[in-house]
């Protein structure tokens, strides 16, 4: 007979283990994140590895917060969905933050997509606001009208005939965003995000993860808890849950997320040693093979290589073992 160590146990066949704690106040997570960047402007939250251009918690804060009055002034409500299409860089996570300040739902799509696809993903969820990269934008459109749907599209980027990120946020009032205050959830299971599954058995779904299920998932997170992994690193675009709950990890916890907008394995050491990165994820199942006889980086520094891997393995099994206790308010739509 199989035995476990404790603390599991096994009851009706079942291998259960330690019981955690859950956190049940009615606190969307989006107040949670805006309190955090609020309370520690100075930090570093994000650089762009591609130009070393950087956002401090007070910078993050300011554009996101924007960016969420704009979108009210849209006519967004509670429930409303907003989505994105968009590799990562500095101003990828405003919309994200802006959707869970004001209630409305983000939905992160692949950034490219043929004319098929986008009609696809945009049945799925019909949202009334898209964020995309400039060369997105006309088969967006394209897509929209082919489906019926009225969606209004921002770009990331300056593109004739297209309104600018840029712009919407500069066209906001000061004042606005000085007393702009977070709309409180009416429950814990109020929707927060809504994000694609994989699709390995056939079309992708919508998965939609309450504020329960995000902020619990957080918390639990103990490997994103440690003082000393300051800096973090991945290279999942939002489309990924893993890429879309992360940002909100990292800003919670105070890290510093590096972003690069493609996985390049030459990069990574190089990127490791720059930025002192403490914690590397990636998922498991695309790039662990990548890593098989990984050459010496900078410097000869074989330790900084053998970190590579054991966080790459670690933090990627971390990511799959918490997602049961995001299942347990998770919905799907076919």
């Amino acid at each position: 007979m199989t035995k476990y160590p404790p603390p599991c146990k096994i009851v009706d066949k079942v291998v259960i283990g330690e019981e955690a704690p859950v956190y049940r106040e009615c606190v969307g997570i989006g107040e949670l994140i805006y309190e955090q960047l609020s309370g520690s402007p100075e930090i570093i939250g994000q650089i762009d590895a591609v130009d070393d251009r950087r956002a401090t918690f007070a910078d993050i804060k300011d554009r996101s917060v924007r960016c969420a009055l704009w979108l009210k002034s849209r006519g967004v409500q509670p429930g409303d969905v907003v989505a994105v299409s968009t590799h990562n860089h500095l101003d990828s996570i405003m919309p994200l933050l802006g959707c869970l300040y004001i209630g409305a739902l983000f939905y992160p799509m692949h950034f490219k997509l043929n004319i098929h696809d986008s009609r696809y993903f945009l049945s799925l969820a019909k949202p009334k606001i898209i964020f995309a990269n400039v060369d997105m934008a006309d088969t967006l459109v394209q897509a929209a009208t082919e489906e019926d749907l009225k969606i209004e599209l921002v770009i990331f980027g300056e593109a004739f005939g297209y309104e600018s990120f840029s712009k919407i946020i500069s066209d906001q009032d000061a004042e606005a965003v000085d007393n702009f205050r977070c709309r409180p959830i009416t429950s814990p299971n109020e929707i927060g995000l809504i994000v694609c599954s994989s699709g390995s058995t056939g079309p992708c779904k919508a998965t939609m993860l309450s504020h329960f299920a995000l902020i619990n998932n957080m918390l639990h997170d103990n490997s994103f808890a440690g003082k000393d992994d300051k800096v973090v690193m991945w290279f999942s675009s939002f489309r990924w849950i893993s890429g879309a709950v992360l940002p909100l990890r990292s800003i919670y916890f105070r890290k510093t997320w590096i972003i690069y907008p493609e996985y390049k394995e030459e990069l990574v050491c190089q990127l490791i040693e720059k930025y002192n990165v403490r914690k590397h994820i990636q998922r498991v199942t695309s790039h662990t093979s990548q890593y098989d006889g990984l050459p010496t980086p900078i410097n000869d520094n074989a330790e900084v290589a053998e970190k590579v891997v054991c966080h790459l393995l670690i933090s990627s099994i971390m990511i799959f073992a918490v997602l049961p206790v995001m299942m347990n308010a998770t919905h799907f739509v076919s």
